[in-house]
């Protein structure tokens, strides 16, 4: 089902460097992760908006194409692009001019020469995807609403600035100008945040864009992984495969639902997740650690069966790297545990000195069955004590960057 599809363009004239670009802070305004305007991210992320100054709105009436700047400032730009692949050729990667033909790719080879983008770069799931992608060595650009001002992006990365996905045109010119193997599309109205953005955006850009990626994706030979979400179930019974018929019970559900795609250059993944965000406190792990001292329910009958963001986007990119990789519907899960069990948890690795109360209220179980995907790739999950000490330890890090920034 497709709902207000969203068209291509709108792509600001101008690219970051992440942690050293000029950006401005823009105020909050409800969606997150795409950028420039309205912005939308992955599951739990901070809602956040960016204005568009008059020399981007001046650039982009010129129609160009935005170049994308790397860590030693070289600017990558679409006609130097066109010089090193020949007059006319569709902008490739770096290496496009020495890259094999797709049939002649192996593993190694896609690992030297694919190109990996990142739709909404600084989201919960995606900024980790795009971290660890970065330090594989991997060609990764993401698109971004603005830099970070906060260590969690490497210098290095590459960045295309100011990017709504609601906006005509702007999803054929960050194809165009990132010319990539494979999208991973993390750009979602959380949840949270449905009643912030309203019914409406919620399913253009849940539902409407994803089937626009696959479409432009298509158009271009492009790999698409799309990430939704067990709230695709209502979560009366628990244990979902994929051939059990989804029951969504909010908008949420329901347009994450009609966003998932069954065309065959598309892998749509249900998952959920924990981890550290960018900045803000909306996802679990910010929310637990900003309690420290005080006392929070833990709900011993609300089971899920998600991943750290670590272990996940590790899963995604080994998969984005498969060749020729899997198509259609997977459930990718972690080993099922209840709300207040990962609450004690968390609590132990960070030292959090939080009060537990359990709650038998709510019942609900949207645990999924991972095994399809398992099967097909040897994926292993760890166990939740071993992916909290990740989470520990990646808390620790970026604590140490931040004081080092």
């Amino acid at each position: 089902m497709r709902h207000g599809e969203v068209g291509a363009g709108g792509v600001v004239e101008r690219t970051v460097a992440v942690e050293h670009g000029d950006g401005r802070e823009r105020p909050a305004d409800g969606v997150s992760g795409a950028v420039g305007g309205p912005v939308v991210h992955d599951d739990d992320a901070q809602v956040e908006t960016a204005d568009v100054g008059p020399r981007d709105r001046a650039e982009r009436a010129q129609g160009e194409l935005p170049p994308i700047v790397y860590g030693n400032g070289e600017r990558d730009t679409h006609e130097t692009t066109r010089k090193r692949c020949g007059a006319g050729a569709a902008p490739k990667s770096k290496h496009a001019s020495i890259r094999p033909s797709a049939s002649l790719r192996s593993d190694v080879l896609r690992r030297r020469y694919m190109r990996l983008l990142i739709l909404g770069g600084t989201g919960l799931l995606s900024h980790m995807v795009w971290r660890r992608a970065y330090a594989r060595g991997l060609d990764v650009v993401a698109t971004v609403r603005t830099r970070p001002d906060v260590p969690g992006i490497p210098a290095g990365a590459r960045a295309i600035d100011a990017v709504d996905v609601r906006q005509d045109g702007v999803l054929d010119r960050v194809l165009d100008r990132a010319a990539p193997d494979v999208v991973i599309n993390a750009v979602g109205v959380t949840k949270a945040l449905v009643p912030v953005v309203g019914e409406a955006d919620t399913r253009r850009i849940n539902a409407g864009f994803p089937h626009a990626l696959a479409s432009a994706s298509a158009r271009r030979g492009c790999r698409v992984i799309q990430v939704s979400t067990d709230c695709v179930f209502s979560g009366s019974r628990g244990s979902y495969t994929e051939a059990d018929a989804p029951d969504p019970v909010d908008v949420y559900g329901q347009s994450k639902l009609d966003g998932e795609i069954a065309d065959p250059h598309v892998l749509t993944i249900r998952t959920s997740m924990v981890g550290p965000e960018l900045a803000g406190q909306t996802g679990l792990l910010a929310w637990f650690l900003a309690q420290r001292g005080g006392r929070v329910a833990g709900f011993t009958h609300a089971r899920f069966s998600g991943l750290s963001t670590p272990v996940l986007a590790d899963a995604l990119l080994d998969e984005a790297l498969r060749a020729p990789g899997l198509r259609g519907l997977y459930h990718l899960a972690g080993p099922p545990i209840d709300k207040c069990s990962l609450l004690r948890l968390l609590d132990d690795a960070f030292e959090a000195g939080v009060t537990i109360d359990p709650r038998v209220e709510p019942r609900i179980d949207r645990t999924l069955d991972g095994s399809r995907f398992a099967a097909a790739t040897g994926f292993v999950p760890p166990s939740w004590r071993d992916m909290v000490s990740g989470l520990r330890a990646a808390h620790d890090a970026r604590e140490l960057r931040r004081v080092q920034a």
